[in-house]
């Protein structure tokens, strides 16, 4: 006998870490429900699935079936049919607009460029990744041409739902030495300049108010 295992999402184990500590009786069923974002109603009807069914309860019913906005195939077959006949060596983009003005075939460029990736007519390029910027206070200088940048950040923990605050230290340089501590200041990720920094100074975006 062949058993199949079937993985659960983050937010499942999440929904499924909060109905057990309902069960057990660690937590009540009003903060339970708070923190999964539901109502006592729906809580409970998780607790009886889970104590009916297990833990596989929790899992999505949706999981491994077709998208019911799936472009039918018949249809995709017929466009790439024109695709392959008219536009071999058009990119997704250009081959979407000649679909549509030419054929009234109307298909987005992404998902014609999948389905060109799959016919072997268009290769995936590795796309450049963004760089971050980021707008923090400055901490005391340390060594010549560097500051230290403190990044703090809010986030909501993800089973108790409580804010909480994260913080981070950037190294990054300063040229010219013309910042003090306590400026506000912009940063930009960029190449390795040292072992330890790899973030420079944009720009100046509010000077410390000495008093």
């Amino acid at each position: 006998m062949v058993r199949a295992r079937t993985m659960m999402s983050e937010p499942e184990v999440e929904r499924l870490v909060v109905v057990r500590r309902v069960l057990d009786k660690e937590l009540t069923q009003a903060l339970g429900a708070q923190q999964l974002g539901l109502s006592v109603r729906q809580l409970r009807r998780l607790c009886t699935a889970v104590r009916e069914q297990g833990q596989g309860a929790l899992i999505s019913k949706r999981r491994g079936q077709a998208s019911n906005r799936r472009t039918p195939e018949e249809r995709r077959r017929a466009i790439m049919e024109l695709v392959h006949q008219h536009y071999p060596d058009f990119g997704p983009q250009l081959a979407s607009e000649y679909l549509q003005s030419q054929h009234q075939q109307r298909i987005s460029a992404e998902t014609l460029r999948g389905w060109m990736i799959e016919a072997g007519l268009w290769q995936a390029k590795k796309r450049r990744a963004q760089r971050q910027h980021c707008s923090r206070p400055r901490r005391a200088r340390l060594v010549d041409k560097t500051v230290v940048v403190l990044v703090e950040r809010r986030t909501k923990h993800p089973i108790y739902g409580k804010i909480v605050m994260r913080s981070n230290k950037y190294k990054a340089h300063d040229e010219a030495n013309q910042y003090n501590e306590g400026d506000t200041v912009e940063i930009a990720e960029g190449r390795p300049i040292s072992r330890s920094k790899s973030w420079s100074v944009v720009r100046l975006i509010e000077a410390v108010r000495v008093i």
